[in-house]
């Protein structure tokens, strides 16, 4: 089995002066369009090669829970004020990236969960829906991918599968829903994509999925 995993995002800049003035200006990333643009350019090399796998690739791709102006009303108040403040435009350019994979996506007689942020959530600033359009087509299988949305992430040492909670990102209006879902390990987020592509029986079903990971 092929897979592609791809992790993407902001890193915080070293130092008080640089964190400072980062976050007045709510940790803006150069380009604008870091993730998406680069996430676009994979999805075509991949599309260009695909018809010739015996075995088509996976993707698993590592975004962020909250993401999309609905998915952003389900997650914990204080989450809420970190990513308007500090995290809206890495959040930006990751909307543009989520819907570029969107529309990568081969239409489905199976039912799966298709939670994506709106095509209009887009920031001008990032890129256009009609960019996106010109550069995506359909080619792959809503169950061949996994969105892997993690709450806030942390260094700590791993937990362990049983310590964290994974639910289906919705509406907010499941008894599931993210409430007090605030922070999990990287290593915790690692162990469970492992699963995925070591055929963990217990994360299987999360293919075709955006799971949320949290505590």
């Amino acid at each position: 089995m092929r897979t592609l995993a791809i992790r993407t995002g902001f890193t915080p800049p070293s130092g008080f002066s640089a964190a400072t003035k980062a976050i007045v200006k709510g940790f803006p990333i150069e380009p604008p369009d870091l993730c998406s643009r680069g996430f676009i350019l994979l999805l075509q090399a991949l599309r260009r090669r695909y018809d010739s796998y015996a075995v088509k690739p996976k993707i698993v791709l590592v975004s962020s829970m909250g993401m999309g102006k609905v998915a952003h009303g389900t997650i914990p108040f204080a989450l809420r004020l970190l990513y308007t403040m500090l995290l809206e435009h890495p959040h930006a350019d990751k909307i543009a990236m989520e819907v570029a994979l969107s529309k990568a996506l081969l239409p489905s007689e199976e039912s799966y969960p298709r939670f994506f942020p709106a095509p209009s959530e887009i920031s001008p600033k990032v890129t256009t829906l009609a960019a996106i359009d010109a550069a995506i087509s359909p080619f792959i299988a809503p169950q061949d991918v996994c969105v892997v949305r993690p709450a806030l992430l942390n260094n700590k040492t791993a937990k362990g599968r049983g310590s964290y909670r994974i639910i289906q990102e919705g509406t907010g209006q499941e008894e599931s829903s993210g409430k007090g879902m605030f922070s999990i390990s990287r290593k915790d987020v690692g162990g469970f994509i492992a699963g995925l592509l070591g055929g963990n029986d217990d994360v299987q079903k999360w293919w075709g999925c955006q799971p949320v990971l949290a505590y």
